[in-house]
């Protein structure tokens, strides 16, 4: 995804993905799992109407982007759930 390279000095990615490589994750794992985590960033950016911040996400925010997935997006099952995997990680 070209948005990483946008969004890496943002959010605490390059910490994420640093984070994830030292639990041994392959590096396209790692790569999936930060893309997810973008998508997510968008679109609390534009739930909310604010700038991002990790802090602030409770489990209703991580029901809503399911619901939000589920209802306006029309992804199945298990993508959202790798989608989920991805921000719990």
């Amino acid at each position: 995804m070209q948005k990483r390279n946008l969004f890496l000095n943002k959010y605490y990615l390059k910490e994420y993905m640093t984070d994830q490589l030292e639990l041994d994750k392959s590096q396209s794992t790692v790569n999936m799992y930060t893309d997810n985590v973008i998508l997510f960033t968008e679109w609390c950016n534009q739930t909310n109407n604010s700038k991002f911040d990790p802090n602030m996400i409770t489990t209703i925010d991580i029901s809503d982007y399911r619901s939000y997935l589920q209802n306006i997006k029309h992804q199945k099952a298990g993508t959202i759930n790798l989608k989920i995997m991805s921000l719990k990680s």
